[in-house]
């Protein structure tokens, strides 16, 4: 019996042809579909993220903006306790040594912390201090003459006795110092550079005020120091995305607090000295700071928050928040919310992986969502 004859293979080639020819169409047109949809969604869902984003930084740097500001305000009411305006100072402190300490106590009560050291210095060399340690003690420091070395005394209530503790080994002059002398020139509140406590070992920056005699002419100093601690503890405790960063900025690049970074650091020789944007070895500091230096000086900045897109040197984009921080005594700093670019978009990143590779997408999604908390459900 002849065998049946085989199909010929032309046969089943074109059968396969015809089924492709009418399902690629459809699956490339799938495809197209798919690709068109993803790269709208991306661009609508970036642009909306990145408009809330801002939204989110903006309303973080006002808030350094208000925190710099309670901290701050309250010097100038401690300065005007001690010596109200229109108040006069004599020539020789020993005349209203128990007036001026019962002044002090009051005015280290008022806004404590960071206020509670007040003191004043005059032409005479005299002086007097009072560093308030709780509610109900404080330390009185006194000089009544030019050449002697200041005496401490334990004050155990506002019109206590002062009971004698010790005295310094070193003369301590009023008059030499930076606080006298900037706020002997100006008849308006000055602040002082800000500086390193050594005892402390953190920043402090004093404001100060010159007082008149009864003549009208130059008498005195009252001065307040202000520990700047509690700010880089506020800062600090800012949540942001893994790689974003808040900070206090100086307008010479010096940071007086900072997320993820100290404001001091050590020298080799030991020595503390300020944390700068241009010491930090930080770029995306260093590329905050060459976009936002200006900014003080420019009277077109106000002192609404301000939003920036820039790079960091290293072909990063860091979306930027600032806010301008001034007030009448000569206060000049900068409040700042730094966020890589790619951070912001991360919970976009991650909707795109889903679309293009599911797998991808499933590994990076807590990463994802982490960021996405900060900025829509975060502090």
């Amino acid at each position: 019996m002849t065998p049946s004859p085989t199909p010929a293979p032309s046969k089943a080639r074109g059968s396969t042809s015809l089924k492709l020819s009418l399902i690629l169409p459809f699956v490339v047109l799938i495809a197209l579909l798919t690709s068109a949809l993803g790269m709208l969604w991306y661009w609508t869902g970036s642009q909306t993220v990145a408009t809330l984003s801002e939204q989110v930084m903006e309303e973080k740097a006002e808030r350094i903006a208000q925190a710099i500001d309670r901290h701050m305000h309250g010097s100038a009411a401690v300065l005007e306790a001690t010596f109200p305006q229109g108040m006069h100072a004599t020539s020789d402190i020993r005349d209203e040594l128990q007036a001026l300490q019962t002044r002090l106590w009051i005015a280290t009560s008022l806004h404590n912390p960071p206020n509670d050291y007040v003191y004043y210095g005059n032409q005479a060399g005299q002086g007097m201090g009072l560093k308030r340690l709780d509610s109900t003690q404080a330390q009185l420091r006194l000089k009544t003459y030019a050449e002697e070395m200041r005496s401490y005394y334990r004050l155990d209530g506002i019109n206590a006795h002062p009971v004698f503790e010790s005295t310094e080994t070193k003369l301590f002059d009023p008059r030499q110092r930076p606080w006298y002398q900037l706020a002997q020139k100006t008849p308006a509140p000055i602040w002082t550079p800000v500086y390193i406590d050594f005892g402390i070992k953190d920043l402090v920056i004093t404001r100060a005020r010159r007082v008149l005699s009864a003549s009208g002419q130059f008498e005195g100093v009252v001065a307040t120091d202000v520990s700047l601690a509690a700010l880089n503890t506020f800062v600090s405790q800012l949540q942001l995305t893994p790689n974003g960063r808040a900070f206090i900025m100086e307008p010479g690049g010096e940071l007086i607090a900072a997320s993820g970074l100290a404001n001091t650091r050590a020298t080799a020789d030991g020595r503390l000295e300020r944390m700068t944007a241009a010491n930090s070895g930080d770029s995306l500091t260093l590329a905050v700071y060459e976009e936002i230096k200006t900014l003080p000086h420019s009277a077109e900045a106000g002192t609404q928050p301000r939003t920036a897109l820039l790079d960091d040197g290293q072909h990063h984009q860091i979306r930027i928040a600032y806010r301008r921080v001034t007030d009448s005594a000569g206060l000049e700093w900068t409040a700042v919310v730094a966020v890589p670019h790619q951070d912001i978009l991360a919970g976009v990143y991650r909707h795109m992986a889903m679309v293009f590779g599911p797998g991808s997408g499933r590994v990076d999604r807590g990463h994802a969502d982490r960021h996405t908390h900060l900025w829509h459900g975060g502090q």
